[in-house]
């Protein structure tokens, strides 16, 4: 750095300090007490003291205090011990034998960070790398793999001192996201994602990154990375618990819409049911207020008459029988080639399902109906031009 720069960098410091300072004690607007006398705590940073420590910044990237009197200590600490700031602070991995494929992408990794040339793609590209090596270990499952690597803590950590978590600016990087979430929930923090759920939508955030008019997209990314990254190998309760609890959380806020929910809808109903041999059925208390949720959202027809067949103990054929008896209905009504195919497998899947129903239900004429759309419908599925049988 020139030394210009270097100054800079100090000055910027000793703002971010100030300012904290003056938060804990009690001398900006919004600060946790009021003016009075002023007494400064014994510093607590030395090493030994600060496991009691407890940082004034949450992982979140929001300043809200935590409770601790040694918030303003840490905020020191963190300063003296981050690698971004502090070369000197490597992970002690780097001073034996790594134990883990991964310990070593966490080595460079911090040493990247702490000579300023981490950016969001590296970053990415070390997620994949230790994702990677996860998955060629003997862990059970991935999320399990993930949670062991800390590789998302990380991440955060640097997010943090950089300053992005205080503008969310990395939301704009759709593939760091996605994967970051997936390793962040897998460590257990899916309080930090829901809070960038909703900070995402306030003004202030909007303005910082110029994306007013797109705010409702990056939210629907982020809540769809957080509800696909909690699919089970066999339970699918965490889904949909974390999709209510966003709904519940940004219809609070005001900014709940389709275009924030509608993406993770689907994705959660079409693991729901296209999936569903991988899968338990969902609790009757969380299942039923999810299709609530899809009626103001209003999904493709066919995936929501789809949903209805899956109730955990009240399964109906009556929405799907209402669409599928109409021929129309087996017709897409766009020509892209890419949605006509999704429209197709949408509706062979919906049809397969509910002959599957009626069987069970004893209603074999119903079923010798719809078998018969399906056998028409399914030799156009196979037809390389792509056109409806005698259309």
């Amino acid at each position: 750095m020139s030394k210009q720069e270097s100054q800079r960098l100090l000055d910027l410091l000793k703002e971010s300090f100030r300012n904290t300072l003056d938060y804990e004690l009690g001398l900006l607007p919004g600060s946790r007490s009021q003016p009075g006398p002023l007494k400064m705590p014994a510093l607590s940073y030395l090493p030994g003291h600060t496991s009691s420590l407890r940082s004034s910044h949450n992982d979140d990237g929001s300043s809200r205090p935590k409770g601790s009197i040694h918030a303003t200590d840490q905020h020191l600490h963190d300063i003296l011990t981050s690698p971004f700031f502090n070369p000197s602070q490597i992970s002690s991995t780097s001073t034996g034998p790594a134990t883990n494929p991964w310990d070593t992408h966490k080595v460079l990794f911090e040493k990247a960070v702490s000579r300023g040339l981490m950016t969001l793609d590296r970053a990415h590209g070390f997620l994949l790398v230790v994702r990677g090596a996860v998955k060629q270990s003997s862990f059970i499952s991935l999320s399990e793999g993930l949670k062991t690597t800390g590789a998302g803590t990380l991440v955060l950590r640097w997010l943090r001192d950089s300053g992005q978590l205080r503008t969310l600016s990395f939301l704009q990087n759709r593939r760091f996201t996605v994967t970051l979430v997936q390793f962040l929930v897998a460590e257990g923090k899916d309080n930090v994602v829901l809070e960038w759920l909703r900070r995402s939508t306030e003004p202030s955030v909007a303005e910082l990154q110029g994306f007013e008019a797109s705010t409702g997209c990056h939210t629907s990314v982020l809540l769809n990375a957080l509800v696909g990254s909690k699919f089970g190998q066999v339970e699918l309760e965490g889904a949909y618990d974390v999709f209510l609890k966003a709904e519940d959380m940004l219809k609070h806020e005001g900014s709940w819409n389709k275009e924030v929910g509608g993406k993770a809808w689907i994705t959660l109903a079409q693991e729901t049911t296209m999936n569903s041999w991988k899968h338990s059925l969902p609790p009757v208390q969380l299942f039923e207020p999810f299709v609530a949720a899809g009626d103001e959202l209003r999904p493709p027809t066919t995936l929501r008459a789809h949903i209805d067949l899956y109730h955990p103990t009240k399964p109906s054929s009556d929405l799907a029988m209402s669409l599928l008896s109409d021929e129309k209905n087996w017709i897409p009504r766009v020509k892209a080639p890419s949605s006509v195919d999704q429209f197709m497998r949408r509706i062979v899947w919906l049809g397969i399902d509910t002959v599957q129903h009626l069987m069970k239900v004893d209603r074999m004429g119903e079923a010798t109906q719809l078998l018969t759309l399906l056998n028409k419908y399914y030799n156009w599925c196979a037809n390389p031009h792509g056109q409806l049988a005698g259309a």
